[in-house]
């Protein structure tokens, strides 16, 4: 029996002074794995407001509402703020609960109504491509350390070297376990799945 999820929480810090890559990257994924239809059952809470000046909140606060949220707060999302009380998360917890028709999260469509692996899913697929730009950005950096170890030849170089080799193959590991596996390309290309 599947069960469906009655709604998500995803919460972002307010005072991070911007949404640099890693937060846009991780706001996407986020997004692929809901899909518009689930939106509804989405709050998106912004935490530790104690640590910022209101002003600064506030605005940070628009800058989200009115860019990078702007999509899942037009299909039926909506924000709130996480004050560091007890009220304050049964506020948002109250929100999600209040919602009376659940919308199936656009993964949880694909993995169980429509049978795919998480690799064909447009969550696995996102990620594949986030980790193959991971890939390139550590092949690049491996590179520039190869350069400069050849100009100063110091332990702390090779040291560097290695620490990004080792993520280069766990990032190729990622990719590996990521593909479709050719069984269950083969069995699609069939119609049998």
């Amino acid at each position: 029996m599947t069960k469906k999820l009655s709604g998500i929480i995803y919460l972002h810090d307010i005072s991070q002074a911007r949404m640099l890559g890693s937060l846009r990257h991780n706001f996407q994924m986020f997004n692929k794995l809901c899909g518009n239809e689930a939106a509804r059952n989405v709050i998106l809470v912004t935490t530790k407001w104690d640590q910022v000046a209101k002003p600064t909140g506030e605005s940070r606060e628009r800058q989200l509402e009115n860019s990078f949220w702007q999509e899942i707060l037009r299909v039926g999302s909506r924000n709130l703020r996480f004050r560091a009380s007890k009220d304050s998360a049964w506020q948002i917890v109250d929100a999600i609960t209040e919602r009376t028709s659940i919308n199936d999260v656009f993964i949880q469509r694909e993995l169980v109504d429509l049978m795919k692996i998480l690799p064909e899913t447009d969550a696995g697929n996102a990620l594949r491509f986030t980790l193959k730009e991971l890939l390139e950005t550590y092949k690049s950096a491996a590179n520039q350390i190869r350069r400069d170890e050849k100009e100063a030849n110091s332990q702390d170089e090779k040291q560097r070297l290695a620490d990004v080799e080792e993520r280069l193959r766990g990032t190729i590991a990622q990719i590996k376990e990521m593909r479709v596996p050719l069984s269950r390309r083969i069995l699609k290309f069939l119609g049998l799945v």
